[in-house]
């Protein structure tokens, strides 16, 4: 089976629970992985199939896209945080 169960592309399913434990990297590839498979007007439908990529089901998915956005948002969120975390451990210049 592909990224997700059931072959669904319902992003916030399969890419919140890896954030939520740090495991941003698998999440960000999971996005991209589901990202690959838009059709050619940046579209997805209600399933996919994971071994060839093939839209199934309703075409276009409005339920599918705002799935994908909250997923890719909520990756993006958990990155920013990160780099805030990071600048802010960061010890300024001529204080180390």
């Amino acid at each position: 089976m592909g990224p997700w169960q059931h072959d669904h592309p319902d992003g916030s399913t399969h890419i919140r629970p890896p954030t939520e434990i740090g495991e941003h990297q698998r999440a960000r590839d999971i996005c991209e992985k589901v990202l690959s498979y838009a059709s050619p007007l940046l579209l997805y439908g209600e399933e996919i199939d994971p071994r060839s990529g093939r839209r199934l089901g309703n075409f276009p998915q409005a339920f599918t896209h705002l799935a994908l956005i909250n997923a890719v948002m909520h990756v993006i969120r958990k990155e920013q945080a990160a780099q805030r975390q990071a600048v802010g451990r960061e010890v300024p210049e001529g204080q180390g």
